[in-house]
């Protein structure tokens, strides 16, 4: 994903498979937002190694979870870099507590 805000539907894919997100530079702005619908977590209910989303962020120089905030927004889990970046991941309708280091590519 670049640097601006987009909106992206996972939910209509089927079977079990890998769905990477990588992204490659910060938001232009902060009011821009990439957000997803369809998010697998990997400690929701058919979440596996074999079925599962996962967000890159390591071009963005973050390098584990503890450069991340991870909220509850709602029904919404939103992730920020607790780094000074300006980057909004919104996962909808995804529980922040079913998310694990599975579901990001740090490296």
């Amino acid at each position: 994903m670049n640097d601006r805000g987009f909106t992206f539907d996972e939910s209509a894919l089927t079977g079990e498979l890998v769905t990477t997100y990588v992204f490659t530079s910060d938001v232009v702005r902060d009011t821009e937002n990439w957000q997803i619908t369809g998010f697998q977590a990997f400690q929701a209910a058919g979440g596996s190694l074999s079925n599962l989303s996962i967000l890159d962020v390591s071009d963005l120089g973050v390098n584990g979870l503890a450069d991340l905030v991870i909220v509850q927004d709602g029904l919404n889990a939103v992730i920020t870099s607790n780094e000074g970046l300006d980057f909004e991941i919104i996962l909808v309708g995804v529980d922040s507590t079913q998310l694990s280091n599975e579901n990001f590519d740090f490296t």
